[in-house]
């Protein structure tokens, strides 16, 4: 059984993943939610991260705080350490 908790953190992880998808190549995309859809988020979040990081001047990523924040709250949910995500800091933008 999957706990409540972890179908809100999938549910946030979608949120991320769709306000952000116009950073993302289609193959990442589907990767991503193909891994959400069975139940490997954790390994979902590590790939969008890892993909967003590696294209992030190519495609000239501009990450909210809002969303920032929710892979911060993500990473430490599903237990990766800050270097997963914080590499995405520097792309963050103030409203």
């Amino acid at each position: 059984m999957i706990p409540p908790d972890f179908n809100r953190a999938e549910n946030v992880l979608r949120g991320i993943v769709n306000r952000l998808t116009r950073y993302l190549s289609a193959e990442d995309l589907t990767n991503i939610m193909e891994l959400i859809d069975h139940t490997e988020s954790g390994v979902a979040f590590e790939l969008l991260c890892d993909q967003l990081y590696e294209y992030a001047d190519e495609v000239e990523l501009l990450i909210s705080e809002v969303v920032y924040r929710d892979i911060q709250t993500l990473g430490v949910y599903f237990g990766f350490t800050k270097d997963t995500w914080e590499p995405l800091a520097s792309f963050v933008v103030e409203p």
